[in-house]
């Protein structure tokens, strides 16, 4: 309740832009977001845009603030099953509730918060069921493996580490082996199942279906044959990372290399500090005299997580595809730390504080002096939220004022290109609140954008339905014709062209 009531009050007060915005629209109102689907988030979404906040947008970051909370208050349950105190399971909650990443994603509508606490229960279910020999533990194991890849595609490794113990387990202390792994396998299905509500929702008029964006931007002319039945476009949602044509990911042992050095440096200097890898080793070795094969388990999720962030999110999603691992890592911190937690309150304060407050220092004298020669600093993912000193929305009005404000200034019947940032922003004001129906919103994408122009042109009056630019007029925007620029309030930008566009 102290995590929830501390996250919930940091919090982003109402609609947010971007990847935020979309996923408020989504959960309060049904469809598909974007790559790579998150069915698992839309589903429980839709039971918490229930919750009776004023305002709707809220009851969405809320859920984020609630399962980040539940991890928190979750996590000393199992460090009590590995027979730490509760000092030191008290002292690990905060490790992690307190780092950079964890925290700050708490307080937007995003993933990361209900996908970290999928992950952590597949983790707790699956030491549970290493304990002892019963399948029905081994396979609701499973299930919740299957359920975190449906929370966010950054937990496949943690999924692949636990399927591969859970199984080797099950041939260990079952009779009946190929029925025990069939049994497990069709548990880790069924935890994928999800999944089938995207293709269903495909099949659905929702107002917000990210699927009919990419249409619409990469096939004017209609659904290409890699493109044209829900099976096939679900498909490349799940796996494309977003791209179109979609390829395979460009995997380099040097840049993987090199990647892990950058995701331990963002770690132990952002995160959790230079003052943790002695108490996570120490933490390690203890954990592993008294329970060897949860170490061993804990590291390989640990190991498996280091090298995906490595090979494929050095950059602003860094902290993020390390969750699991800062997850992890506040285990073992735990475990290291008892020691000191046992000779009092004195000792047991300073370690804490040692742990808690340099990697906030280091961050926030980043952000003015980047350090060393890869310029180390914490980048955020949304590029609309700027440096903090510490994580809080509490007052972040903005994007609700730039919506309100773009929509009472844009006229009638218009076509609004958009970058993602606003596009999303302002469908949540169209599909959620019910405002401007009449405006035809689209991205900004150059794809496609001047035969899309053109089409509107055909079937439009421009001088009634005019092209309104938002973020900034592409070229093809302002050839051959003057447009009219008008500053908003909040000091963005809109662009509106009235003259029609040559062929």
């Amino acid at each position: 309740m102290v995590a929830l009531a501390f996250y919930a009050s940091l919090a982003a007060p109402s609609v947010l832009f971007g990847d935020s915005g979309e996923l408020q629209t989504v959960a309060l109102r049904g469809g598909i977001p974007h790559s790579s689907g998150y069915p698992s988030f839309v589903l429980i979404g839709r039971l918490f845009g229930l919750v009776p906040f004023a305002d709707r947008a809220y009851r969405i970051t809320f859920m984020g603030a609630c399962f980040s909370a539940a991890t928190v208050a979750l996590l000393p349950l199992l460090l009590a099953e590995l027979g730490l105190s509760r000092g030191a399971a008290l002292a690990g909650a905060l490790a992690l509730g307190a780092s950079f990443t964890f925290w700050q994603v708490a307080l937007r509508a995003e993933v990361y918060s209900f996908a970290i606490f999928l992950g952590f229960m597949a983790v707790w279910r699956t030491l549970a069921a290493l304990r002892g020999q019963a399948l029905r533990d081994a396979l609701m194991a499973g299930v919740l493996c299957g359920l975190a890849v449906t929370g966010h595609l950054m937990l496949a490794p943690v999924a692949a580490v636990l399927g591969l113990v859970l199984a080797l387990h099950v041939v260990r202390t079952q009779p009946r082996r190929i029925l025990a792994l069939a049994a497990l396998l069709a548990a880790f299905a069924a935890g994928l199942t999800p999944f089938l509500y995207l293709v269903w929702a495909d099949t659905q008029d929702y107002p917000f279906n990210y699927l009919r964006l990419v249409s619409q931007i990469q096939m004017p002319n209609g659904p290409t044959p890699d493109f044209d039945t829900p099976w096939k476009r679900v498909a490349w949602l799940v796996t494309s990372r977003g791209l179109y044509p979609s390829f395979p990911y460009p995997f380099s042992l040097r840049t993987t290399v090199g990647g892990v050095a950058r995701c331990l440096a963002e770690l132990f200097l952002f995160e959790l500090g230079p003052v943790a890898p002695p108490f996570i080793l120490w933490g390690f070795l203890r954990v592993r005299r008294a329970h060897p094969t949860a170490a061993l388990v804990l590291a390989g999720v640990a190991a498996a997580t280091l090298l995906f962030s490595g090979a494929i999110a050095p950059g602003t999603h860094m902290g993020i595809f390390l969750l699991a691992c800062t997850l992890v890592c506040a285990i073992f911190i735990a475990a290291g730390i008892e020691p000191l937690i046992a000779r009092g309150a004195g000792p047991a304060a300073l370690a804490i504080a040692l742990l808690v407050v340099p990697p906030h220092a280091i961050r926030i004298r980043a952000n003015d002096h980047p350090i060393g020669r890869w310029r180390l600093q914490t980048v955020q993912e949304d590029p609309t939220l700027g440096p903090e000193r510490l994580p809080n929305l509490r007052g972040f009005h903005a994007p609700r004022e730039y919506g309100e404000q773009a929509l009472a200034t844009i006229p009638r019947d218009a076509l609004v290109f958009a970058e993602w940032s606003e596009f999303a922003n302002l469908r949540y004001f169209q599909i959620v609140e019910h405002r401007r129906p009449e405006l035809t919103l689209q991205t900004m994408s150059s794809k496609n954008l001047l035969v899309r122009m053109q089409r509107w042109q055909e079937s439009h009056g421009i001088e009634r339905a005019p092209f309104v630019f938002l973020s900034r007029p592409p070229a093809e925007a302002h050839a051959s014709a003057p447009l009219d620029s008008i500053r908003l309030a909040v000091g963005r930008w809109i662009w509106i062209r009235r003259a029609p566009i040559s062929d």
